[in-house]
């Protein structure tokens, strides 16, 4: 890169771009720009200690204090850099508004015979980007919902449309839960707000079909929302209505959650007991000690999945479409030759 500073626009447009957020891990760990790495100046500790100078001194003091910290660690910070930045790659670094933090290690960087960039206005300025596109509902395609009961194959129906190319948003794998009380079974932490909404960003913006498809969701997702405007889109997009036999739902949920630990059923059941009440919560909890899942997963459709969600368990014509998902490969090609003739694309 020919200047050292680059704008939230530019940033955009490059593809082979390495980013690297410069803040400390607390704040790295809160949002970031997507696929960043973090090589923190200061770490969680010394920020506090330097914003309080900063705040009840005076801002040299705290910049003093804050090189005289950072002095001994600009070897091995600039080593890092440097083995990120190979095959002469455009590196960009930023802190929270592209101030003292990104553009004292970008001089560093340049004295020391590296190349690299900062982003003007920092994170806040990507931050604010997000927010503003997010909120911009001309900007959001129009969101194809598919909608079904539990076990008929919406997880699997997006991954595979994927891979055949289609715009998809897996808004559960994004926010790292399955949505219900079994969702956080897989494991792993949820992202925070912030890193949630980027990654839809990236996703989004992008996107030149004209539409995306999800898979209905509440506004709430574990402890994450949907942005109001993709809840909006997904309100009022088209709706594909998915169905399968009983026996092929108990199947996948089996493939599903068989091998999930004990503890980890058992404390997802507990959260049932006020809808299920006590005798069959308990009665559910004998069965998985004496693995007889299949039983639990069938009571769990029938007495609490089902009734909660009501859709149809066949053929329905109040959606835009309705689809037999007893072969997925097979409805997989339903939704695309559907939505091939809506949008006008070859399937």
């Amino acid at each position: 890169m020919k200047s050292k500073e680059i704008t939230i626009d530019q940033l955009q447009q490059f593809k082979e771009l390495v980013k690297i957020d410069v803040r400390s891990p607390g704040e790295f760990v809160d949002g970031t720009i997507p696929g960043a790495f973090n090589i923190p100046l200061l770490d969680d500790a010394e920020r506090a200690q330097v914003g309080t100078v900063y705040k009840q001194i005076c801002t040299e003091k705290a910049r003093s204090m804050g090189y005289e910290i950072v002095k001994p660690k600009l070897p091995g910070i600039f080593s890092h850099i440097q083995s990120l930045s190979e095959n002469n790659k455009n590196v960009v670094l930023f802190c929270w508004r592209g101030g003292m933090r990104s553009q004292s290690l970008v001089d560093y960087c340049c004295e020391h015979g590296l190349e690299v960039s900062y982003l003007a206005g920092g994170y806040r300025a990507y931050r604010r980007l997000v927010y503003s596109f997010l909120s911009d509902l001309e900007k959001i395609p129009d969101m194809v919902v598919l909608m079904g009961l539990t076990g008929v194959g919406k997880t699997k129906l997006l991954s595979l449309l994927a891979q055949n190319g289609l715009p998809v948003i897996d808004i559960e794998k994004a926010a790292n839960n399955r949505g219900s009380v079994f969702g956080q079974i897989h494991g792993g932490s949820q992202p925070t707000q912030k890193n949630f909404e980027a990654m839809l960003y990236e996703n989004l913006r992008s996107n030149d079909w004209g539409f995306s498809i999800i898979e209905c969701e509440s506004k709430r997702i574990g402890k994450i929302y949907l942005p109001d405007m993709i809840y909006h889109k997904m309100k009022t997009g088209l709706k594909i209505h998915l169905y399968a036999d009983f026996d092929k739902r108990v199947e996948r949920l089996l493939e599903d959650y068989a091998g999930f630990p004990e503890d980890k059923l058992i404390d997802a059941i507990l959260h049932l007991k006020k809808a299920l009440g006590q005798e069959k919560t308990n009665s559910l909890i004998d069965l998985v000690k004496k693995k007889s899942l299949e039983e639990v997963v069938i009571i769990l459709l029938r007495d609490y999945y089902d009734p909660l969600y009501g859709y149809p368990r066949g053929q329905a014509n109040t959606y835009n479409i309705s689809i037999n998902c007893n072969n997925l490969n097979a409805a997989v090609k339903e939704i695309m030759g559907f939505l091939s003739a809506k949008y006008g694309f070859n399937a």
